[in-house]
């Protein structure tokens, strides 16, 4: 539930800086392009008229698209909030190796979870930090008003650790690459042979 407030009032606060930093962008662009035209031209209400038109046009735009942002974001946190229940993944290891990433499919590692059992992590939402990988962390998982699970944040408790390895883009070439939240039976050492290996 903190996660959840958290969120919620982070977008709102980002809701509450937009008309800012619209009017500072189109300070910064339309007032020196409107001053140009004048000079040029030698006219001041036509160019007004028009730099006017168009720095209420943009506002008109940006408004919108910042308040339909909002919506999308903060009515299925409050949905959650409502409904008072998340799912947590908690992940506790001691040994993580590192895939390389390839393209733009987000950050890979393969945590050992138990004795016998990997837990791979994937995703755009978990590239490096200063806090992350850690060795006891937890995935949040919430739905949406569609029912749908939603990840909204990664509660960390551990230390940061570094791979054991990092298996390279030339490597994987060769083996499936793991979805997000999947569990293989094995040990990280023997992880290119699992993967290489038909399910």
């Amino acid at each position: 539930m903190r996660l959840l407030r958290a969120e919620i009032a982070d977008a709102r606060k980002r809701q509450a800086a937009g008309p800012r930093r619209v009017l500072v962008a189109m300070a910064v662009v339309i007032l020196p392009l409107w001053v140009l035209t004048i000079l040029t031209s030698k006219l001041f209400v036509l160019p007004t008229l028009v730099w006017l038109s168009l720095a209420a046009l943009i506002g008109f735009w940006s408004a919108r698209d910042v308040r339909e942002s909002f919506v999308a974001r903060v009515v299925p946190l409050e949905n959650a909030l409502g409904a008072n229940g998340v799912e947590e993944i908690r992940v506790a290891a001691a040994e993580m190796v590192e895939f390389e990433e390839i393209g733009d499919v987000g950050a890979c590692y393969a945590f050992q979870v138990e004795p016998d059992k990997i837990l791979i992590v994937q995703g755009q939402d978990y590239y490096a930090t200063r806090r992350f990988p850690n060795t006891d962390f937890s995935i949040v998982i919430t739905q949406d008003s569609n029912g749908e699970p939603r990840e909204i944040g990664v509660h960390k408790r551990g230390a940061k650790m570094a791979p054991a390895r990092v298996i390279s883009a030339e490597t994987q070439k060769r083996l499936r690459f793991p979805l997000h939240l999947e569990v293989l039976q094995g040990r990280l050492a023997d992880i290119e042979g699992i993967l290489g290996s038909p399910r």
